[in-house]
């Protein structure tokens, strides 16, 4: 007997049926479309044949141990992992930010202020908010040690 047949029909729904209404078809979608901008971004800088001194950049000049130029999937991959690693990682980071400080109110409460205070002040390139160094720069560290 199925004792849950709601999770047995969700089940269903994530078989790999590349239809739009599926959540793998879904996720097709999404793919296709993160891939034709990485992909439509790579061209570009070919197009341009600059070197700007970023990652990309070192990407598109990368060789494998044979000498030959690493192919454009591969350029592909490498950045998809540095996405998904810098999202992880600052996700990771804001979320035990907000844990902790909500398990420590004192600190919340000493930064708060400082916020505040600068967070009228205009940077140049950097938006429209900055946060006080000090203090935030002692909770990101904490939260990156859990």
């Amino acid at each position: 007997m199925i004792s849950n047949p709601i999770s047995l029909i969700e089940g269903l729904l994530n078989l790999p049926l590349n239809l739009p209404f599926t959540p793998f078809g879904k996720r097709m979608t999404a793919k296709g479309k993160c891939d034709a901008s990485i992909y439509g971004l790579i061209e570009r800088r070919l197009a341009d044949n600059h070197d700007v001194g970023d990652i990309l950049s070192i990407l598109l000049s990368a060789e494998d141990e044979n000498g030959n130029k690493i192919t454009k999937k591969e350029v592909r991959d490498a950045l998809v992992s540095l996405i998904v690693a810098g999202h992880e990682t600052t996700t990771n980071t804001l979320i035990w930010t907000m844990y902790l400080l909500s398990e420590h109110p004192e600190v919340f409460e000493k930064a708060r202020p400082r916020t505040e205070r600068s967070a009228s002040i205009d940077l140049p390139g950097s938006g429209h908010q900055r946060i006080h160094a000090p203090v935030s720069l002692r909770m990101g560290a904490r939260a990156l040690r859990g």
